[in-house]
C-alpha cells in the first residue's frame, strides 16, 4: 500500500465577511484526512503547502482551500497565512489557511472541487463531532505493480501499524 488515510466529511459555511464586503453564507465540504492524502488524489497547490503529520497530531486548525474559495473570500488566490473562520454547528472556527488548491483536471474529485471544498485535518472533524477513535472510512492507494487482490487482507494490518494498534 502507497497511502492511506482516513476520510471524514463535514458541512461548514464561511462566517466572515468576503471581499465584497457582504456577509455570505458560503456553503464548504470539509474533507478531514491526514498527510498521506496527497497521494492518494493527487493534489496540486498553487500556494503553500498540505498538512504535515504534525498538523495531524496537534489536532491544528489549518486548512488547504481551492483556488475558487480564496478568490471568492479574498480577492486574491495567495492567501497562505491568512485566516478564514467557519461555522459548524454555531460555533465560529478560526483556521489558518496552509495550502491553496489548483482545480483538479481529471479527477474522481473534480466535482467534489468544482464547488467550495476545503481539507483539514480529520483530528480537528473528529474533535468537533466528538467522533469516537474508530475511522468508519479510509481511501488508500497502491502501487502499480501491486496484485489487487492481495489488497484487501493487508489493509488491516496497515492500519495496525500505522496507528500503533493490535
Amino acid at each position: 500500500i502507497k497511502a492511506i488515510s482516513p476520510s471524514l466529511d463535514e458541512r461548514f459555511t464561511v462566517s466572515q465577511k468576503t471581499v465584497l464586503k457582504k456577509q455570505q453564507a458560503l456553503a464548504v465540504s470539509a474533507k478531514g484526512v491526514n498527510e498521506d492524502y496527497h497521494h492518494i488524489e493527487k493534489i496540486e497547490l498553487a500556494y503553500g503547502r498540505f498538512m504535515r503529520s504534525i498538523d495531524v497530531k496537534e489536532h491544528k486548525n489549518v486548512v488547504v482551500i481551492g483556488d475558487k474559495l480564496a478568490n471568492e473570500v479574498f480577492g486574491k488566490s495567495d492567501v497562505v497565512g491568512e485566516q478564514i473562520t467557519f461555522n459548524y454547528n454555531g460555533q465560529n472556527l478560526v483556521f489558518t489557511i496552509i495550502g491553496v488548491q489548483v482545480p483538479p483536471k481529471n479527477s474522481i474529485l473534480s466535482g467534489f472541487n468544482q464547488g467550495h471544498s476545503v481539507y483539514v485535518p480529520y483530528t480537528v472533524i473528529k474533535r468537533l463531532t466528538n467522533a469516537s477513535d474508530i475511522v468508519y472510512f479510509s481511501e488508500f492507494s497502491v502501487f502499480p505493480e501491486v496484485n489487487k487482490a492481495d489488497i484487501q487482507e493487508r489493509i488491516p494490518q496497515c492500519l495496525a501499524q500505522k496507528h500503533e494498534t493490535k
